[in-house]
């Protein structure tokens, strides 16, 4: 496109007269006094030049060079190679291969290339670059064509994978068998014909036509199979790796991402949109880190973030209409629900290790805080001095005296609970004796038949209010109604302990359980859960091999229990100590997964650009919680005893 031409200045004249008709002769005249505008050649427009920094690393001396070479990704050196000449011609000698080896070495590829008959910048080519070998395009969602190291695009492939029936057959008279075994792909395309790589095929008679003796042609081909043979068996090993390098590369980038939307959610709180920011749900949470404007990888600065900043607020601001006089109480009270569920995650990431993994299990959820009284006319207070600092403030002075109350009152629940049961069996328990922490205290859902101890008993999602959507509060009760729906949103799993009257527990069967403490030489009114679990003896059922009797004690026939002897009891134990499944937790909430969703679940919904472990997160280690002993009449008869067995979650022993 030509530069515009250059305007040329007018020449001054003097005011026209008043007169309408001097107006109109004045402006002809000066319209006609006036040069042309004549083309001006317009200023040669500099190039940028991005790369004028790079040049100076040619000047370096080589040993800085490859210093600083062997921290980089490979990516990064074959960016440089296609940027720069004098760094291409550095970086593709053969003196610079341990360059590359140490580049490989940082993203955890070790394996040596000398064997592979490719070379080091070929290798790096193929593993780290998403351009066709043929026509140099860059190909999206590139796939390397294993076990082949080549990327081509659509095209491309196309032409270099066809049917060759005649080339295969002059390089099968040379050789002399089949030409399969000397080429790293052959396949069945969609017709069922026979497909090759053309320039495999084509190097390879090439070569042999070159070759002039008989001996130097058998040594080529012996190294062509010996090529072949290589990749064949490292092409799977490498294919697996590559894998789990881009799903990693993916988890890298995702939490870029999410970090992105956590510092555009403090910019958004920073410039007042607090309100906004917390009456956001998961779903919204989600809408708003798919923005295309926050899901670019690169770091949200300033600059940045006022190219972007009207797109984001005008999306959060326009989530919601804004309350009509009449709603504006029920919103703040909703508001301020979401602010109680926020003070409560600040409570239990002030928890670390075991006091941590205690909340997770058995600890105050957001259903027992917002029915406490002070809870209540705490958040229905409508003074206009109770800010959202001042509120915030307020709960994290008072939930951690509630917690302590409210595990209280629910320890005498239970204690009263298993009292009542205690009294139609003969024990040795008196009044005021009994603590949740005995042996003896272990409780049966009558929901789920779950056997539960202190403090598993408060975390079970059958004793909360799992009914919710069938049992709405009435429409005039304002405040219930909005604990209802919000509790619809975070999950029923965090309503109130122990709501329903149905659904209360109930003390397990006494007289089996004083038997095992009893066999243990242990004193039922004072021994521990925690002793018993460190006595390390197990027990069993003798009469487990018949159906019937086995359906029976499942419903009531416990006293049958028969003590291990030491052998047998050191492999149940050594089976129970085996890790099952390993999770990840955090502390905020106790969302449990892998660790890649829990970073991401930190990130995103509490607002933390880096999570740390140990901190935001930790990991939590399930070990067995039954280990089944099958007799060994059982061993070739019973599979579904072999598979147990064979996971490691059984033994077959002699009893």
């Amino acid at each position: 496109m030509r530069p515009p031409l250059k305007k040329v200045k007018r020449d001054e004249f003097e005011p026209p007269p008043l007169n309408q008709l001097a107006i109109v002769n004045a402006r002809a005249k000066s319209v006609a006094a006036r040069p042309r505008a004549q083309a001006v050649a317009g200023t040669k427009r500099r190039p940028r030049n991005p790369l004028k920094k790079v040049k100076i690393l040619e000047n370096f001396p080589l040993d800085i060079l490859y210093e600083v070479f062997s921290y980089l990704h490979p990516r990064d050196l074959l960016n440089l190679t296609r940027t720069n000449t004098g760094l291409r011609t550095i970086l593709t000698q053969d003196d610079c291969a341990f360059v590359w080896r140490a580049s490989r070495a940082l993203v955890g590829l070790l394996d040596p290339t000398e064997c592979l008959g490719i070379s080091e910048v070929a290798f790096a080519s193929v593993l780290f670059s998403n351009h066709c070998r043929s026509c140099g395009k860059v190909v999206a969602n590139c796939k390397i064509l294993w076990p082949i190291p080549v990327v081509y695009c659509s095209s491309c492939k196309k032409l270099n994978f066809r049917e060759a029936a005649d080339r295969v057959e002059a390089v099968a008279e040379i050789v002399g068998f089949e030409v399969k075994d000397l080429v790293l792909f052959n396949r069945m395309d969609e017709d069922y014909a026979q497909v090759w790589h053309l320039p495999q095929l084509e190097k390879i008679e090439a070569k042999l036509v070159s070759l002039p003796g008989m001996d130097e042609k058998r040594r080529y081909v012996q190294a062509q199979l010996d090529y072949v043979a290589a990749w064949k068996e490292y092409a799977p090993v490498l294919e697996v790796w590559m894998q789990g390098y881009r799903e990693q590369m993916k988890v890298e980038a995702n939490e870029a991402r999410r970090k992105r939307c956590v510092a555009a959610m403090a910019k958004l709180r920073a410039e007042g949109l607090d309100l906004e920011v917390d009456m956001m749900t998961c779903d919204e949470l989600d809408q708003f880190a798919s923005q295309r404007q926050l899901t670019l990888r690169g770091e949200l600065t300033d600059q940045a973030w006022g190219k972007i900043q009207r797109v984001v607020a005008d999306f959060v601001t326009n989530l919601r209409e804004s309350p009509q006089p009449g709603e504006k109480p029920r919103f703040r009270l909703r508001w301020r629900m979401r602010l109680v569920e926020r003070a409560l995650r600040q409570y239990r990431r002030s928890k670390d290790g075991e006091g941590a993994e205690r909340e997770r299990v058995g600890g105050l959820r957001f259903g027992d805080v917002v029915a406490m009284p002070a809870i209540r006319a705490l958040l229905e207070d409508d003074s206009p001095d109770l800010t959202r600092d001042l509120l915030l403030t307020h709960l994290a002075d008072m939930i951690p005296s509630l917690s302590v109350d409210w595990h209280k009152e629910c320890k005498s629940r239970l204690v009263s609970i298993a009292e009542a049961d205690l009294k139609k069996t003969a024990g040795p328990f008196s009044d005021g004796s009994l603590t949740v922490d005995l042996a003896i205290m272990s409780f049966r859902c009558n929901g789920c038949r779950s056997v539960l101890r202190w403090p598993e008993v408060l975390g079970h999602v059958c004793l909360r209010d799992a009914d919710l959507d069938e049992h709405p509060p009435p429409a005039g009760q304002v405040y219930e109604t909005e604990a209802w729906q919000y509790l619809q949103e975070i999950g029923w799993d965090q309503g109130k302990w122990n709501s329903r009257n149905g659904r209360l527990p109930a003390l397990r069967l006494v007289e089996p359980a004083l038997a095992v403490i009893t066999a243990c030489g242990l004193d039922p009114a004072t021994a521990t859960a925690e002793e018993m679990d460190e006595h390390g003896a197990r027990f069993y059922w003798h009469d487990a091999s018949d159906p019937r009797r086995e359906k029976r004690h499942s419903q009531e026939g416990h006293g049958h229990w028969i003590r291990l002897p030491e052998d047998l009891a050191a492999q149940a134990r050594a089976l129970e100590s085996a890790v099952e499944q390993t999770q990840h937790v955090c502390t905020w909430c106790y969302y449990s997964s892998d660790i890649t969703h829990v970073r991401q679940h930190v990130q995103l919904h509490h607002e933390k650009g880096s999570p740390r472990s140990g901190e935001d997160y930790y990991c939590r280690e399930k070990r067995m919680g039954r280990v089944a002993m099958y007799s060994e009449n059982l061993r070739m008869v019973d599979l579904d005893a072999q598979e147990q067995v064979e996971a490691g979650r059984a033994f077959f022993a002699r009893f």
